[in-house]
């Protein structure tokens, strides 16, 4: 499978081209990555396999379609990731996104997000 077809799959753009949104990704954060592009997504996409968040949320029995304290999710993620992630949330409290940040080492570690992100305290966690 190509590397467009993986980021078609699995890092799709829901609100526009897709190829414009990789380039925004690129230009925002795989630039002081120490990373060349397609480094940069492969990795992207290896990391997306390795921590399923979708599975891990729902181990930890916050399912879609209620709304969570933040601090719930946060915990569950940080269970099994040993990380705080960074969580976006648009409109009033939709969970837009979930961030996991890593160094910029050689052979990038996992890291606590230096912002927690924009959510309140209770999200709203749609499909």
């Amino acid at each position: 499978m190509s590397i467009t077809s993986q980021l078609t799959q699995n890092w799709p753009n829901y609100e526009g081209d897709e190829e414009s949104f990789w380039t925004l990704e690129w230009n925002k954060h795989g630039t002081c990555s120490n990373m060349q592009p397609l480094d940069y997504f492969k990795l992207a996409l290896e990391i997306y396999a390795r921590k399923d968040l979708q599975k891990i949320l729902k181990d930890a029995n916050l399912s879609h379609g209620n709304s969570w304290n933040k601090s719930d999710i946060v915990a569950a993620i940080k269970t099994s990731t040993s990380v705080e992630p960074a969580l976006s949330c648009e409109g009033r409290g939709d969970l837009s996104e979930i961030r996991l940040c890593l160094d910029k080492s050689a052979s990038p570690q996992y890291m606590n997000c230096p912002s927690k992100g924009n959510c309140p305290q209770q999200i709203n966690f749609k499909s």
